[in-house]
């Protein structure tokens, strides 16, 4: 992959995850549950 398409890769998940964090907390959870969510999608993503 090169440099430039990772930059690219790098922002979208960033403001993926910025997203999802928003949407939580529209849904009542805290930022500190999201991010549990997040570290638990990024494990099982791993396997």
């Amino acid at each position: 992959m090169q440099t430039q398409d990772f930059y690219i890769l790098h922002q979208f998940i960033l403001s993926q995850t910025a997203n999802f964090i928003v949407h939580c907390k529209e849904y009542g959870l805290s930022e500190f549950e999201a991010d549990r969510i997040i570290d638990e999608l990024e494990e099982l993503a791993n396997g």
